[in-house]
């Protein structure tokens, strides 16, 4: 999921996390909302 969402904290396992991430697999508690980029 390195290519969608915001960039995941440091205690995430993923480097991104959003929507189209965790229908995936790769939910992620938290983001960091500076680092967002478009899906």
């Amino acid at each position: 999921c390195q290519d969608c969402g915001n960039q995941a904290k440091k205690d995430c396992a993923h480097m991104r996390c959003r929507t189209c991430c965790r229908s995936r697999g790769f939910n992620c508690p938290t983001h960091v909302t500076s680092t967002w980029v478009p899906a």
